[in-house]
Order: structure tokens, then C-alpha cells, then sequence
């Protein structure tokens, strides 16, 4: 990736992470007045004891703790520098844009905007596209932790790609192991056990391998025959401005 190239992409993510900004912003005001629950908070206020007790009646209020769950949207811009600052690498814009994407998908509207429960087929959708992003997440976690970083990106295709693949799966499995253990920690059933069983955990997975799978499949193609793709385009920049050969800020772990 050239400088003009690495400019555009940046002011691409500048606007990105403006726009996310304001629809979050617009779908938690949205959130406040349309849950119809600012009608009892005066009522709710005046029945609470002591300045802790209408403070804690404010926030349990359906409308603002609605409010409050779309807010937690803004963490997700915090990630991409974290994990920099983590694991010593440089700004990779597209997969910020990819982590910021998903976040809004998975959690501000299947969560916040409670589209997992209005929408019937959006849980599946949601763990297929989980199953992309974090095979997307596994090839940059294959380059990060491979012991000659400045090699060739395809290198290694069979490889980079099971471990894409295995890195999707893991994260499909194990974010399942966190769902029931919230279940069982706060009753809240996300994976609709009391009334499916295993089904829906079942479906969960097997979108989300199943969006895994896809990946590792165009991954393998992609690192043996080199063509453009919009879908691994995130990986090439983070391989690009870390460990490509003539880049020298390439960070070891």
C-alpha cells in the first residue's frame, strides 16, 4: 500500500468513525423516547428514598438504561487502539472499520436496538457474519504470532488458512460458553435454552463456522493467486504496514 493509498484510506476512516458516531447518538435519543418509559420516571423518582436511591431509579428506568445500552456502542472505538498499544502494531484503518462495523452490527442493533429478538433470522445473520469477521481477525493473528513476519503474505496458504479457519471456530464455540454462563449467572436466556434446548446454540455455531469456512476457502484462493478482494482487503493493509519487507517498523511479539 503506497502513501496516497494509505491517505485515502485513513479519511475514509475518519468519515466512518464520524457517522458512527452520530447514528449512535441518534438511535440512543431514538431509544429514550420511544421506549415509553420517561411517562413513570417522575413517578419513580418521587417514590425512591435518598439522593443514592432516586439515582439508582433514573438509571433502572427502561427508557434511559435503553439510552444507556446504545452509549456502550462508543467502547468499540476504544478496541482498535487498544489492541495496537497491545500487541506493538501499526493503525490497520480497514480492519478498524471492520472491527466498528461489526460491533454496530452484532451489538448496538442486535442488542441495544433488540433486533435479535424482533427480527427471527437476525441471530443467524449476525453469527455468520461473526464467523467472517473473526476468521478475518485469525489471518491477522496468524501473521501477528508466525515466526518470520517479513515473508511473503502467501508464504504458507494451507496454513494461514486452517488457522483462519480454527481461529473462527474457537471464537464460535467459546463465545457460546459465554452466553450460557450469563444465563446462568443472570437468567438471561440469549440462547433461548428453556425453549429450544441445543437448537439454537447449534444453529449459532454452525452459521458462525459456516461463515469461517467461507473465508479460509476465498483466503486459501486469494494467497495462492493474489487477486483484489473488497473481503480480505483489511488483512493486506494490516500485513501491508507491519510486516511487509519494505516496511520497517514491522513489531515482533
Amino acid at each position: 500500500m503506497n502513501e496516497q493509498q494509505r491517505v485515502r484510506t485513513r479519511g475514509a476512516h475518519r468519515i466512518f468513525c464520524v457517522l458512527y458516531v452520530l447514528v449512535v447518538l441518534a438511535l440512543s435519543i431514538w431509544r429514550l423516547f420511544s421506549s415509553g418509559g420517561l411517562d413513570a420516571l417522575p413517578a419513580q423518582l418521587q417514590a425512591a428514598d435518598g439522593a443514592f436511591g432516586k439515582i439508582m431509579a433514573f438509571f433502572l428506568n427502561i427508557s434511559v438504561l435503553n439510552m444507556l445500552k446504545m452509549w456502550v456502542s462508543f467502547l468499540f472505538l476504544l478496541i482498535p487502539p487498544v489492541l495496537c498499544w497491545l500487541f506493538r502494531a501499526k493503525t490497520s484503518y480497514r480492519m478498524n472499520i471492520a472491527i466498528y462495523a461489526f460491533g454496530f452490527t452484532a451489538f448496538s442493533l442486535g442488542v441495544a436496538m433488540e433486533w435479535y429478538h424482533l427480527i427471527e433470522v437476525y441471530d443467524l445473520i449476525a453469527h455468520f457474519l461473526s464467523g467472517v469477521f473473526f476468521a478475518l481477525v485469525g489471518m491477522c493473528a496468524y501473521l501477528y504470532f508466525r515466526r518470520d513476519k517479513s515473508a511473503p503474505l502467501g508464504a504458507d496458504p494451507w496454513l494461514a488458512a486452517v488457522f483462519s479457519f480454527s481461529f473462527s471456530g474457537f471464537v464460535a464455540g467459546f463465545w457460546e460458553l459465554l452466553e450460557y454462563a450469563m444465563f446462568l449467572i443472570t437468567g438471561y436466556d440469549s440462547q433461548n435454552v428453556a425453549a429450544t434446548g441445543v437448537a439454537d446454540t447449534m444453529e449459532d455455531m454452525f452459521m458462525g463456522t459456516l461463515g469461517g469456512l467461507l473465508v479460509a476457502v476465498i483466503l486459501l484462493i486469494w494467497l495462492r493467486k493474489q487477486y483484489r478482494t473488497v473481503l480480505l482487503s483489511p488483512v493486506k493493509e494490516f500485513y501491508d504496514v507491519n510486516y511487509a519487507p519494505d516496511n520497517e517498523g514491522a513489531s515482533a511479539p
